[in-house]
């Protein structure tokens, strides 16, 4: 699952749209190195001071040192394969060296660049994960620079390995009880459904490459869960939202569909008659965006929608809760939004170039940013 990388035929993908014109604005052709040692990566250029890798000693005279410590969302300094650094002047735009090509070790990485007095940024390309761009910085004579921020993984180089059935913890068991109860579990956007997603089924959505549709709408239901399961109404001795949930009747990368007790629409509504009360929390959502995700044989049955949204600082989920007659029955739409905004409020991440629709892997890293330190963590996945 590599990458495009500059130079490549494009796919035709948004993700691949963004990285071809970045390639097309870089003034020089990305050159390789048989370097391997980060800190002796980069190479001089012939007309000026290209990025280079720094030493211990103190940075020369006509130098700018720059250092970046690299995490993913766990905290981890990142391993990767290729990171592609571009020093840039904020003004026009303009390459103020040749771009450092760095195999990232779990280390941090430095070079030098020329010193110029002018306001530079950093751009970070690497192949596992997102693009980003460094805080602006000034290059003055003989200064240095320190930066330490999160990246966010690029989903199409990651893959879920998913916990058996039989090694769940405790945690799951109400997700265990819920798949047990269901059966036709319809894959969205698909004509296929899930006879059964429990035990031995659950087990046997695994592998990414065979069935890619079947195993993101696997991930984005743990996900889900998960934040279901530990969230709920902001109202004193509630039960956690996903204790409503009775039967998934569909899933996709993007969202759960379930029948609830009809007992959470109350809830919802009363959350939506008192939002100001709960404005902390929850704002009103458009649930009219929802109703294409209804199945096509229950449509007919649709008499009312309404929908909130939780705050980013409790996980981007929203509730869209559809009121069924003939007979009355009440259905869920849950999904988790990875928008824009979420990490416009994430400061110790670098900025990203963010495009396309939700993925469950963008859905991991804000949960696991969020919750990491959180007792019992547990998403039921690993990425690898």
């Amino acid at each position: 699952m590599a990458k495009q990388r500059a130079g490549k035929k494009p796919k035709g993908s948004t993700a691949a749209a963004g990285r071809r014109s970045r390639t097309a604005a870089s003034p020089r052709r990305l050159r390789t190195t048989n370097e391997l040692a980060p800190l002796r990566r980069a190479r001089l250029s012939p007309t000026k001071a290209t990025a280079r890798a720094a030493t211990a000693a103190a940075v020369a005279p006509d130098t700018v040192g720059v250092t970046f410590k690299l995490r993913n969302v766990q905290g981890d300094l990142v391993r990767d394969p290729l990171g592609i650094f571009t020093f840039k002047r904020l003004s026009g735009g303009h390459q103020v060296a040749e771009q450092g090509r760095v195999e990232l070790r779990g280390a941090a990485v430095r070079f030098a660049i020329a010193a110029d007095r002018d306001s530079t940024l950093c751009e970070l390309d690497l192949q596992r994960y997102r693009f980003a761009r460094s805080p602006v910085f000034m290059t003055a004579t003989g200064s240095s620079h320190a930066f330490d921020g999160s990246l966010l993984r690029e989903p199409d180089e990651w893959r879920p390995r998913f916990t058996p059935w039989a090694s769940l913890s405790d945690l799951f068991e109400r997700l265990r009880e819920v798949l047990r109860g269901s059966e036709d579990i319809a894959l969205l956007d698909t004509d296929r459904t899930l006879p059964s997603f429990a035990d031995a089924a659950y087990d046997a959505v695994a592998d990414l490459k065979a069935d890619r549709k079947a195993v993101l709408a696997k991930t984005a239901l743990l996900n889900i869960y998960y934040r279901l399961r530990t969230a709920g109404p902001p109202i004193a001795g509630a039960e956690p939202w996903f204790s409503f949930v009775q039967k998934v009747i569909a899933i996709d990368k993007e969202r759960v569909l379930a029948y609830v007790e009809p007992e959470m629409a109350r809830v919802v509504r009363e959350v939506l008659d008192s939002i100001e009360h709960f404005k902390d929390d929850f704002e009103p959502a458009d649930s009219s965006l929802h109703r294409k995700n209804v199945p096509a044989a229950l449509q007919p049955r649709i008499r009312k929608m309404f929908s909130i949204k939780s705050s980013h600082d409790q996980g981007n989920y929203q509730l869209t809760i559809i009121e069924l007659g003939g007979p009355d029955a009440v259905l869920l739409d849950a999904d988790i939004d990875e928008s824009g905004t979420f990490w416009g409020h994430a400061r110790d991440l670098f900025k990203h170039v963010v495009t396309g629709g939700t993925h469950p892997v963008d859905i991991h890293e804000i949960l696991v940013r969020q919750e990491r330190t959180t007792p019992g963590f547990d998403l039921g996945y690993a990425l690898i």
